[in-house]
This record gives structure tokens, C-alpha cells and sequence, in this order.
């Protein structure tokens, strides 16, 4: 599993049903393990009625630097709170690579860029990508017990499987918010993740532990945004 998957991903991860929702803003995240710091991911968004665009950006810190910072822009159209993808750019800001997807949902071909050479998939039903995913989860009002995405996650097209563990209360800054935790799965692999969602008005992941190929657990925690005065 890829680190910058995990660290770029779960963040944004879920969150537009309500009309109090804004338009724009952004959401950090900071990245650590045990004590260490190891930098933040920063989430940009706006939106209107019609159309998105969500943008989440590593700021990699000590052991993180050996993976590089990434970059990973979704762009797509909204209907009735319900996120459709139609561009995903993800950049390599290290080695300065980039990665285009198409999505042709009229043909229901994906088309996936890079290097000069186009891999294809037919479209699956409930696509998203490492972006909209958690963002689609707030159109819905009460979050599933199970949830299950096929995503777009570079160059590939994995299944995520996300099981509701327990309902606790997590201390996010000086605030205690009642969250749900969620075990997660990538195509059945052994290797989990967990993640806590806010369950009051929006949807947010406010924290996320995940095992990483280098070895580590990374735990990611949401740390800044005005959407922390409402959750």
C-alpha cells in the first residue's frame, strides 16, 4: 500500500449534505508517529451548485521526505449533493510527475495518463477517487454501518470496504466531538486502517491511523478549519 495514499486520502475526505456547508475553505491535517512530526496535508475546496474542485497538498516532514510530496486536484460536477468526478490530476512534486485520469461516464470509460502511455477501465458503479470519496459520504444524513467505494487511486481501480467498529467521543483541539470509527480495507488486504468521522452536522474525518510500507503507523489528525467550529 502506497503511504502518500493514505496520507492524501483520508482526509477529505466526507462532507457536503448540509446547506450550511461552505463554498470554499481549506482543512490541515497533521502527520505523526509515536512523537514524531511529520508534516501536514492540506485540503483546499470550493464548490457551487453545478461543480467542485478539491485540492490536497503534503507538506512532508523528517522520514516522510523519502516518499516525496504529492498533489492530488479533483475536479467534477455535483448533482443533488452527490459527487461526480470527471478529472483527477495527481502530481509527483518530487520528481515532478503527473498523472491524468478522464472519466467518460456517457461511454463509461476511464482513461488513466501518464508517461505517455493510457491504461482503460470500463466505469464501475459507485466510482470516486482518493479525493470526492469522503466528500460524497456527506450527502448522506445518517453514514452507513457499511460503506463501499471502487476507487480511483492513481493507477489503479481498488475496492474500499469501510466497517462501523463503535460510536466514541475524541478530543479534536480543545473540543470533545462525537465521532464514528471505522475499519477500513483496501481489495480484502490483511492490512487495515481506521478512521474517525464526525457524526454531527458534517461529515469529516477528524482522525486516521494507518500502516505505511515503510514500516510505520502514521496517524493523521485534523488540527485546523473553521468547519471545526461546527462539528
Amino acid at each position: 500500500m502506497k503511504i502518500w495514499l493514505f496520507t492524501l486520502s483520508f482526509l477529505f475526505p466526507l462532507f457536503c449534505s448540509s446547506a450550511n456547508f461552505p463554498s470554499s475553505g481549506k482543512l490541515i491535517y497533521k502527520l505523526s508517529f509515536e512523537d514524531q512530526y511529520l508534516g501536514t496535508v492540506n485540503v483546499d475546496f470550493k464548490s457551487d451548485k453545478n461543480s467542485y474542485e478539491i485540492a490536497a497538498t503534503s507538506n512532508f516532514f523528517g522520514m516522510m521526505k523519502l516518499v516525496g510530496d504529492y498533489q492530488i486536484v479533483s475536479q467534477g460536477k455535483k448533482i443533488m449533493n452527490n459527487y461526480l468526478p470527471l478529472k483527477i490530476t495527481r502530481k509527483n512534486l518530487k520528481k515532478n510527475k503527473i498523472t491524468t485520469t478522464s472519466i467518460d461516464y456517457k461511454n463509461k470509460l476511464i482513461q488513466i495518463e501518464r508517461k505517455n502511455k493510457v491504461k482503460e477501465y470500463q466505469l464501475k458503479e459507485n466510482t470516486q477517487d482518493i479525493v470526492s470519496y469522503f466528500f460524497e459520504l456527506n450527502s448522506k444524513k445518517e453514514i452507513p454501518k457499511e460503506i463501499k467505494f471502487t476507487i480511483l487511486d492513481s493507477y489503479d481501480y481498488n475496492e474500499y470496504v469501510y466497517t462501523k467498529i463503535q460510536d466514541e467521543k475524541l478530543q479534536v483541539g480543545k473540543k470533545i466531538i462525537d465521532v464514528s470509527k471505522y475499519q477500513g480495507r483496501i481489495n480484502g488486504d490483511d492490512n487495515i486502517h481506521h478512521i474517525w468521522i464526525s457524526k454531527k452536522n458534517f461529515h469529516i474525518p477528524v482522525k486516521i491511523v494507518t500502516p505505511t510500507p515503510i514500516g510505520i503507523i502514521v496517524t493523521q489528525e485534523l488540527i485546523k478549519g473553521k468547519l471545526l467550529d461546527n462539528i
